[in-house]
């Protein structure tokens, strides 16, 4: 069906030639949900080979570039708003470990302010 075209691609059952709008759209999605990410067996990149990634690359390693997307004429919505899931949950735990690395920081920082008071008496 096309709405405002009579131009349907190939493999699509509709195309709309300019805006849409809505009040509420779902996706269906066949792919797996990302909670996978707080499995112990999910390997999180670290921190540092991150960075690595960002500075050759410029995009999150499992999302696509700009290229890839402009090469492709866009991204399905469904495939996107997972990896983008994926990423906020990886986020979530790199916030957690590195407030671990702080606690851990602090509770020797007061141990050594205490050695310092103790060898000050």
């Amino acid at each position: 069906m096309g709405i405002g075209t009579s131009y349907i691609p190939t493999s699509y059952k509709l195309a709309v030639e300019g805006k849409i709008i809505a009040e509420e759209f779902k996706i269906r999605l066949r792919a797996n949900w990302p909670d996978y990410v707080f499995s112990s067996s999910y390997n999180l990149l670290p921190l540092e080979k991150l960075d690595d990634f960002l500075i050759k690359n410029n995009h999150l390693p499992g999302m696509p570039s700009a290229n890839e997307v402009n090469a492709n004429n866009g991204f399905y919505i469904g495939e996107i708003q997972v990896k983008q899931l994926e990423k906020t949950e990886e986020l979530f735990l790199y916030v957690i470990e590195l407030n671990k690395k702080i606690v851990a920081l602090q509770k020797q920082n007061e141990e050594l302010q205490k050695q310092i008071i103790e060898i000050k008496k």
